[in-house]
């Protein structure tokens, strides 16, 4: 369940929050976390995060996340770990405190946080405070508390006036207030990458919400998820529906970004065996300088860059998802005789490294006759 439920009988006008004056109040103690682990090698966890307008435990929505995505996430031998968390800003401290933990496990491959809905802010600004996070994914978040604000303001929706008021009384009455935890403010502060998708049909999260994200961090990946015919209710999910074709595009669209998430831990694991400094330094983080620094010092200690040689190197392009850093970009190029011979140049001095920032980003080495 999302920020707010929605009766059956039609998504226009129909919003009800969680919490009124006929339902009692949410048990104070989160329940415990619920826990899948694959019965061999784990290629990554995933701390998931349920929603419910900050109004806390929730063993119901805390339960169905074990489901969707638990099963596409289990299909990939990633162990899953649904947490519950306390109502209100507490909540944040709650996965802040469950990532630390995890990180101390032995579990191996990344770490990641799922979020839906206020659980996918949560996830958001936990991950911008939690370094070893290596990547988010955000199901219909509130993005940009600011602009959420100021759109119930012009369009006086009950259904978002709701959530704005939520948002107020949980983070604060002022911008001021709220911008420490407000995912947009807090965007360029996240060290790993970030998926972000919403239903097409959404009714409680405009698109604008994930365009603002996007212009603040532009290596943000997108994903806008087809909705059933005529928003057809017996495919609700979230805020808005699901088609089938949606349902598998999800599925699709996770899928590949957990993928691209183990394949760039095991390359960052290689690149930092071989001493050199700064591999997993992302542009966002150090420049373009540091990754050419730390990408020419991989080069040069690479067998196979060494025995393929300068000679015929050409100017190589690439397109990377993410955040680009010296080892990812080390990994796809070593790939080819083509990316090894441009890396060779390189490692002589004979090319320069740029990146053109967005999703994809686009790595290029510019190899100079």
């Amino acid at each position: 369940m999302g920020l707010l439920s929605i009766a059956a009988t039609g998504l226009t006008g129909l919003l009800n929050p969680i919490i009124g004056p006929s339902t009692p109040p949410p048990p104070v103690t989160p329940n415990p976390a619920l826990v899948a682990a694959p019965a061999s090698s784990t290629h990554g966890t995933m701390l998931m995060v349920h929603g419910g307008g900050w109004t806390g435990p929730a063993l119901k929505a805390q339960a169905s996340l074990m489901t969707m995505p638990g099963e596409t996430l289990g299909a990939r031998s990633w162990k899953i770990v649904s947490v519950d968390y306390h109502s209100g800003s507490a909540g944040l401290q709650d996965v802040i405190d469950a990532a630390g933990a995890e990180l101390a496990q032995p579990a191996g491959g990344p770490l990641c946080i799922y979020g839906e809905s206020s659980g996918a802010q949560l996830a958001l600004v936990a991950a911008s405070r939690v370094s070893g996070v290596d990547c988010v994914v955000a199901m219909g978040p509130p993005a940009d508390f600011e602009a959420y604000q100021a759109e119930v303001s012009a369009s006086n929706d009950s259904g978002r006036s709701i959530i704005a008021a939520q948002m107020r009384a949980v983070w604060g009455q002022t911008p001021e207030e709220r911008a420490p935890n407000d995912p947009v403010k807090v965007a360029k502060s996240i060290r790993g990458d970030v998926l972000i998708m919403r239903e097409a049909d959404d009714a409680l999260i405009p698109i604008e919400q994930v365009e603002h994200f996007v212009a603040a961090r532009p290596t943000t990946e997108r994903a806008e998820l087809q909705s059933a015919p005529g928003s057809d209710l017996s495919q609700f999910y979230l805020h808005g529906t699901l088609s089938d074709a949606g349902r598998a595009q999800y599925r699709a669209t996770l899928g590949a970004f957990v993928d691209r998430a183990t394949a760039a831990d095991a390359a960052e694991a290689a690149a930092a065996r071989t001493g050199c400094k700064g591999v997993t330094k992302s542009v966002t983080q150090g420049g373009v300088s540091r990754v050419q620094s730390a990408l020419r010092c991989l080069a040069r200690n690479d067998k196979l860059v060494r025995k393929a040689g300068a000679k015929g190197a050409k100017t190589f392009s690439r397109r990377v998802r993410g955040e680009v850093n010296a080892a990812r970009t080390w990994s796809l190029l070593r790939a080819s005789t083509s990316g090894r011979r441009a890396l060779a140049a390189l490692a002589a001095g004979r090319a320069k490294t740029t990146v053109r920032a967005g999703s994809p980003n686009r790595v290029t080495l510019q190899v100079r006759r």
